[in-house]
């Protein structure tokens, strides 16, 4: 008789404050072979069919999906500089330039920062994201 509420992503074409910089870093990096949908990550759970089958698997039943769109400042008002640094320190694009030389980081750095300027507006660098608000 548990009560489940969680917020988690929904997919990741639906988020491009994480996205953008992505597909930036991917103008100078190879593009890794696709992720196996059920490998935990942020966007794990952004599938309502796969998280459904998830919990309702655990027992819990009257799931109910919420969408939330929101605006995410990157960077923490920090201006371009932090929300470029930011950037290449999270999720995907982190893991792609793990390894790489500081010539193809530079190159990935000026990259984002073109990607991300049309959101600044003062210090603050904000992009659309998407999440599911999940009640059982």
């Amino acid at each position: 008789n548990g009560r489940l509420v969680f917020a988690c992503w929904r997919r990741m074409s639906e988020n491009p404050w994480m996205l953008k910089p992505l597909l930036a870093t991917y103008e100078h990096v190879p593009k890794p072979p696709p992720a196996d949908p059920n490998e935990p990550g942020p966007f794990a759970l952004a599938d309502k069919d796969r998280t459904t089958k998830i919990l309702t698997g655990a027992g819990f039943a009257n799931l109910r999906f919420t969408p939330v769109d929101l605006s995410l400042e990157i960077g923490g008002a920090g201006g371009l500089d932090a929300a470029v640094r930011q950037s290449m320190t999270i999720g995907a694009t982190s893991r792609v330039l793990q390894d790489q030389p500081d010539a193809v980081r530079a190159k990935v750095a000026a990259s984002i920062r073109e990607a991300l300027a049309p959101y600044l507006k003062g210090q603050s660098v904000a992009l659309p994201g998407a999440l599911w608000i999940v009640v059982t």
